[in-house]
């Protein structure tokens, strides 16, 4: 019987972490051999929390990857990774314009990946399941005020919550809390993520924050710590989002070594559906402009 691991993106999120738990379980119940790990060492203390509340203990998934390439991959939250096997499936939510081969990809547009496996396998999840995916969601889109949100999804939430009497209004708030910047170098690189766009080396991370304006001499602490990140890893751009969880906007730093550009948009922008996208047609613009010229 072939042997399946479960991967997630690096520096997992909620979604990354509950659509990796649950398709273990559900793979697991239709007889698979089947591992979710998580190989990352350090899980932020803000996933642990949300994971915590769902009751789910993301550091029991904490282990290296075997080197044996026999193995087979799945893919969940993401859609690139290097792995010692063969990726075999890829389920995600994040739109991207690669060429993408494997013998199972789903790609479709949803407020979390775990709410497409979830909808879709919902009679093998347990209540505690129902209500992790539900979080998700709300985490994922920061309580549905994300331009990522889906009518389907949010209504399958709203149904499952009355459904199951889970404390809708106690899960809004416990998904929309606020960054802790207390240490401004951890709290820039909050849910960072590594992008490979048109050959140039990219990074990103975001904030939630009741109140950004109150926060000016903070972020740009931030800022300046990233231009020295950017530096050190040789990054091309450091796009660094910092969300208005009040007011429901958001502001892109697009953050160079030796400059900053500042992009502002009137609603809760989701970094996997708007910002990268557009990152990567502005990207492929310059690319093609240099090429031409």
């Amino acid at each position: 019987m072939d042997k399946y691991i479960i991967l997630g993106h690096e520096n997992p999120d909620n979604d990354s972490i509950v659509s990796g738990y649950i398709l273990e379980k559900i793979m697991k119940q239709r007889g698979y051999d089947v591992e979710f790990i998580i190989p990352d060492e350090v899980i932020s203390d803000e996933n642990i929390m949300l994971a915590t509340y769902i009751g789910i203990d993301p550091t029991l998934f904490q282990k290296q990857l075997p080197e044996d390439p026999s193995i087979k991959y799945i893919l969940v939250d993401h859609h690139e990774r290097t792995v010692p096997g063969e990726i075999v499936a890829i389920i995600d939510h994040h739109p991207t314009d690669k060429d993408i081969n494997t013998k199972y990809y789903q790609n479709e547009r949803a407020c979390s990946t775990s709410c497409i496996i979830g909808k879709a396998f919902t009679r093998y999840l347990s209540l505690d399941d129902i209500k992790a995916v539900c979080l998700s969601a709300m985490v994922d889109t920061a309580a549905f005020h994300s331009n990522k949100t889906t009518v389907s999804d949010y209504l399958w939430v709203k149904s499952m919550c009355s459904k199951f009497n889970f404390n809708y209004e106690e899960m809004l708030t416990t998904s929309m809390c606020p960054t802790d910047i207390t240490n401004l170098q951890s709290a820039a690189l909050n849910g960072l993520k590594k992008h490979n766009i048109h050959n140039h080396k990219i990074a990103s991370s975001f904030l939630h924050l009741p109140n950004p304006n109150e926060n000016k001499e903070e972020i740009m602490k931030m800022i300046s710590h990233l231009q020295e990140y950017i530096e050190e890893e040789q990054y091309d751009m450091f796009a660094f989002i910092v969300h208005d969880i009040t007011n429901f906007k958001s502001t892109l730093y697009k953050i160079r070594k030796d400059s900053i550009e500042t992009k502002e948009y009137d609603e809760y922008t989701s970094r996997g559906t708007r910002i990268i996208p557009d990152l990567t047609e502005e990207l492929k613009t310059y690319q093609k402009k240099k090429t031409t010229s």
